[in-house]
């Protein structure tokens, strides 16, 4: 069976190997003299052999002893370094944040340096949901800070930060009540796009039929640039060599979207940073 070693008892060694005396040991740990004889007596104990040479006035290491005191020095310093590490709130708060998948057009990367900038220690976990499944989870208290989307006629009562044009985007141009159904690249349910589009064709009478979906914002935009269909975005996700779809190729208009801050109550003041550095990236 093996035998652990007392920390306490490895310090207590590393001392009286640094000063020479068990008296100065003592002193320097705010321990009596036998107390200090005792802890090295036990440490000797669990390692079997004798670490310690004792004259009149000095105590000297072993062959032994030597071999201990380096592996007591690394267990030490490794103690230490978790104890400072850990202490004191020096691992800092972890802020989180939800992210709308849907909206391809947030400035992530300028928003986490800011927030590293502004906080410190402080660390952010972004998590990229579609709108329905994130508002779910803010709800849950999952999230300290999140970015929802909804459509402008259901804005949310904390606050719009951006309000964006909804367009049909395709990659080749497509008439839309003509002919066959609508094919459609399409994010899963839950997001505000998808709601917005079927909604909109639905009333204008129009055929449609999914030809891809999914709730990932790459996987969409790939569907896309392949040229299979045509999908509701916002137009600052619109990219070089997309077609834009209106009513002279016979699609309904589709709703604004808006972009809103929820901060969930009682945040942090990181949190509270966060939230600040959202409203100031989505008003740029």
């Amino acid at each position: 069976m093996r035998r652990d070693i007392d920390l306490s008892l490895l310090r207590t060694f590393q001392t009286v190997a640094a000063t020479g005396s068990v008296t100065a040991t003592g002193r320097r740990l705010l321990r009596t003299q036998p107390a200090i004889s005792q802890r090295l007596r036990r440490l000797e104990d669990v390692v079997g052999t004798a670490l310690l040479t004792r004259s009149h006035d000095r105590v000297g290491l072993t062959r032994a002893g030597e071999i201990v005191l380096a592996y007591a020095e690394r267990m030490l310093a490794l103690n230490d370094e978790i104890i400072d590490r850990l202490s004191g709130g020096a691992m800092g708060e972890v802020v989180r944040m939800g992210a709308p998948e849907e909206y391809g057009a947030l400035p992530l990367d300028a928003i986490v340096r800011d927030f590293r900038k502004r906080n410190g220690t402080a660390s952010l976990a972004v998590d990229q949901r579609l709108t329905g499944d994130l508002i779910s989870v803010l709800g849950d208290g999952g999230f300290d800070v999140a970015v929802e989307a909804s459509l402008a006629t259901a804005a949310r009562d904390h606050g719009a930060a951006k309000t964006v044009r909804m367009v049909w985007a395709s990659r080749r141009p497509l008439m839309a009540g003509l002919g066959p159904a609508v094919p459609l690249v399409l994010f899963s349910r839950g997001s505000v796009y998808r709601q917005a589009a079927l909604s909109a064709l639905s009333a204008a009478g129009i055929r449609w039929e999914i030809v891809c979906e999914s709730p990932r914002w790459p996987v969409v935009r790939s569907a896309l640039e392949a040229g299979v269909g045509i999908a509701p975005l916002s137009a600052d996700m619109v990219g070089e060599g997309m077609c834009v779809a209106d009513e002279r190729q016979g699609f309904p208009p589709l709703p604004k979207m808006t972009l809103s801050i929820a901060l969930n109550p009682g945040a942090s003041a990181a949190a509270q940073s966060l939230a600040l550095i959202l409203r100031e990236s989505l008003s740029a």
